[in-house]
C-alpha cells in the first residue's frame, strides 16, 4: 500500500482469536498393576485409568490421587506408569494337533497381572474364536471376545491384525476405540505362515504364567527419568524417556506431580518383615527416623523438569509425618532443603497429608499425599474462574480428616515461607488455604500469577506457530499485535490483570522498533509483550523471537 499520496486508507487486518489452552491438564507418574510402562497415556476419567492401569494397591499412592484428581473436578490428565526392567509379561503358547506352535500369546504389559488372565479358544472348520477373562483372584474384571477369527494373512479378519490392530496403536484409548485388545498382543509364530493352516485346537480357561512386576522398591531416578542432571536408562541401548521425563514430549500438560517420591523413602526406614502384606502404603512409618532424601532429590528433579520445559507448574508433597517445630525435619524447614534456585517459581507445596476412610480398606488408617486432589483443584478452579484466579479457598472432596488439623498461629509461620496449608473450618469443611509458591522472588509469590505467565507463554508457543516461514512483513506483524492482542483483553477481562483500563494492564509491541534492518536481515522477527498480573502489580516483560524455522520466548521483569 503507497501512502505517499494524502488521503485515508484501508487496511484489512485478521484479528484471529487464539485457542484457549487448559493450563489444568496433569502429568502423574507412578507404579501400577498394569498398563503401558513409561509411555504417557491420556485419561478423562477414573473408569478409564480402572480399566488401563488397573485398581488401588498397597504399594503405590498413583491410584489414589488420580481418584482424588477426578473426584476434585480434574477433566483430564497423562499418567506413566513405571516398574523395574526386570518386570516380565505374562505368555501362553497355542499348538496345533501335530503338536507345533502356531499363535504365541503375551499380555500387553509386564507384571504379575497377567498371569490372572484366561485364555479360551473355540475352534470351527475354518473360522475360530479368542475369550479373554482378566479375573484376579476370581473376580472378573474385563471380557474381550475376538469372533470369526482366520489364520489367514490375505483375510480382513486375520487373528493378529484384529486383536493387535494394524498399525498396532501405542494409545490405550484408541485401543479400546478401535476394538483392539488391551489384555494381549498376539505373535503368528507358525513356521509356514502361507500354509493353510486349520484354527487351533480348543483351549478351555487355560492362564498365561511367567508374568512377573519385578522389584517394587524403586530408586528415585525411575520416577522422574533423570540422573545427575542427565536421562536415566536402565537399558541400555535406548533413546527411550523414562518415568517423568518422557512428559517432556507430552506439550498439553501444564501441571505435575510423582506422588511416591516418598516411599523408597519408606523401605529405607521399614524392615521387611513390618511391612503389612497389604503392602508399604499401610505400614506405621516411623516419622522420627524418616529421612526423606529421596522425595527432596524427586522434588528437585520435577522443578527442574518444569524449568526446562518451561509451560508447566510442579505440585508438590510435603514430607509424611513432618510437624510444625518438632522432629528431625519440621515442615517449616522443607522449603529450605530444597534450595534456593530460580526454578523455585515453578512448584508449590502443599502440608499436610489426607487422612481416606478406614471402612474403605478394612480398617486400616491411610495418608495419601495431596498433590492429586489439588491437581483436581487447579483444575475446577480454571475451568469455573479462570487461570488468573489463586486455587485457594477451594474445598477438598472426597478426604474425612488431614494428618494434622493446623492453627492460625502455625499457619503465620508457614504461610511467608511457601508452606500452602490445607486447613479444617467448622461448617465450611477441609480447604486449600495458602497460594504460594516457594520462590523467594515477590514478583513470583503466588501461584495464580506464575501460572497466569505459563499459560501466556504456552499461548504463544503453540497459536503463533503458523507465523514460522512466513514473510517478515508489516502483514505479519500486524496479525501477530492483533491475535496477542485478543489473547491479553480476554485475560484482563478475566481478572487475571491488573489496572482499570486494557492499555494500563498489557502492551504489544511489534514494528519496526522491535524489529530494526539488521534484526529482520538476521531472519529474526521480534515481539516485545508487557503484562502487570492482577497481584502484584509489576508488569512483566516476554520477548518472542521468531527465527527462520522457530519460535522461542524468554521472559524477564520490566
Amino acid at each position: 500500500m503507497n501512502f505517499q499520496t494524502p488521503g485515508v486508507y484501508v487496511r484489512e487486518i485478521d484479528e484471529v482469536a487464539p485457542a484457549r489452552l487448559s493450563l489444568s491438564v496433569a502429568g502423574f507418574v507412578g507404579q501400577a498393576e498394569r498398563g503401558p510402562l513409561n509411555c504417557p497415556q491420556l485419561i478423562t476419567s477414573w473408569g478409564q485409568f480402572s480399566d488401563i492401569f488397573g485398581d488401588f494397591t498397597g504399594y503405590s499412592y498413583l491410584a489414589y490421587v488420580v481418584f482424588g484428581f477426578f473426584f476434585n473436578g480434574g477433566d483430564r490428565c497423562y499418567v506413566t506408569r513405571v516398574a523395574h526392567e526386570t518386570a516380565k509379561r505374562a505368555e501362553l503358547t497355542l499348538y496345533d494337533d501335530k503338536g507345533k506352535k502356531v499363535i504365541k500369546l503375551r499380555s500387553l504389559d509386564e507384571g504379575e497381572w497377567g498371569n490372572a488372565v484366561n485364555i479360551s479358544v473355540e475352534s470351527g472348520s475354518a473360522r475360530f474364536r479368542i475369550i479373554l477373562r482378566y479375573q484376579p483372584g476370581g473376580r472378573l474384571l474385563r471380557e474381550e471376545v475376538f469372533d470369526d477369527l482366520s489364520m489367514f494373512k490375505s483375510d480382513e479378519r486375520y487373528f493378529a491384525r484384529v486383536i493387535n490392530g494394524e498399525p498396532e496403536e501405542k494409545d490405550y484409548l484408541s485401543r479400546l476405540r478401535d476394538g483392539n485388545s488391551i489384555l494381549i498382543h498376539v505373535e503368528d509364530v507358525r513356521l509356514d505362515q502361507s500354509a493353510a493352516t486349520p484354527p487351533p485346537p480348543e483351549v478351555l480357561a487355560e492362564n498365561m504364567d511367567h508374568g512377573a512386576d519385578g522389584p517394587r522398591n524403586l530408586p528415585v531416578k525411575y520416577y522422574t527419568g533423570y540422573d545427575r542432571e542427565g536421562y536415566f536408562r536402565p537399558v541400555q541401548p535406548s533413546e527411550k524417556l523414562f518415568g517423568l521425563a518422557g512428559f517432556e514430549a507430552v506439550s498439553e500438560i501444564g501441571v505435575v506431580a510423582i506422588p511416591d517420591l516418598i516411599i523408597p523413602d519408606f523401605y529405607a526406614v521399614i524392615p521387611e518383615a513390618r511391612i503389612p502384606k497389604e503392602g508399604i502404603v499401610f505400614a506405621q512409618i516411623p516419622v522420627n527416623v524418616l529421612k526423606p532424601d529421596n522425595l527432596k532429590t524427586g522434588q528437585l528433579d520435577l522443578l527442574r523438569h518444569c524449568e526446562k520445559t518451561g509451560d508447566r507448574f510442579a505440585i508438590l508433597d510435603s514430607p509424611r509425618g513432618s510437624e510444625t517445630g518438632r522432629g528431625p525435619y519440621p515442615i517449616e524447614g522443607w522449603p529450605a532443603q530444597l534450595g534456593f534456585s530460580q526454578n523455585l517459581k515453578y512448584g508449590a507445596l502443599y502440608y499436610p497429608w489426607l487422612r481416606e476412610k478406614e471402612a474403605d480398606f478394612g480398617g486400616r488408617d491411610l495418608l495419601i499425599p495431596p498433590s492429586g486432589h489439588l491437581g483436581g483443584v487447579y483444575s475446577r478452579s480454571e475451568r469455573e474462574r479462570g487461570v488468573g484466579k489463586a486455587p485457594a479457598n477451594e474445598t477438598l472432596q472426597g478426604v474425612i480428616d488431614l494428618e494434622f488439623c493446623l492453627t492460625d498461629a502455625e499457619q503465620e509461620i508457614l504461610n511467608p515461607i511457601g508452606v500452602n496449608c490445607l486447613r479444617v473450618f467448622a461448617g465450611r469443611g477441609l480447604r486449600v488455604w495458602g497460594a504460594r509458591t516457594l520462590s523467594r522472588d515477590p514478583l513470583w509469590r503466588y501461584v495464580n500469577v506464575r501460572r497466569v505467565c505459563l499459560a501466556i507463554i504456552k499461548q504463544i508457543l503453540v497459536n503463533l506457530q503458523w507465523t514460522v516461514f512466513e514473510p517478515n512483513d508489516r502483514i505479519l506483524r500486524d496479525k501477530i499485535v492483533a491475535t496477542l492482542t485478543l489473547f491479553f483483553r480476554d485475560l484482563f477481562q478475566s481478572g487475571a490483570l491488573a489496572g482499570t483500563r486494557a492499555e494500563e494492564a498489557f502492551f504489544v509491541q511489534c514494528d519496526e522498533e522491535t524489529n530494526p534492518s539488521n534484526v529482520v536481515d538476521r531472519g529474526e522477527l521480534i515481539t516485545r509483550i508487557g503484562f502487570a498480573p492482577a497481584r502484584p502489580a509489576e508488569f512483566v516483560l516476554v520477548t518472542i523471537k521468531r527465527l527462520a524455522e522457530s519460535l522461542s520466548v524468554s521472559e524477564q521483569r520490566l
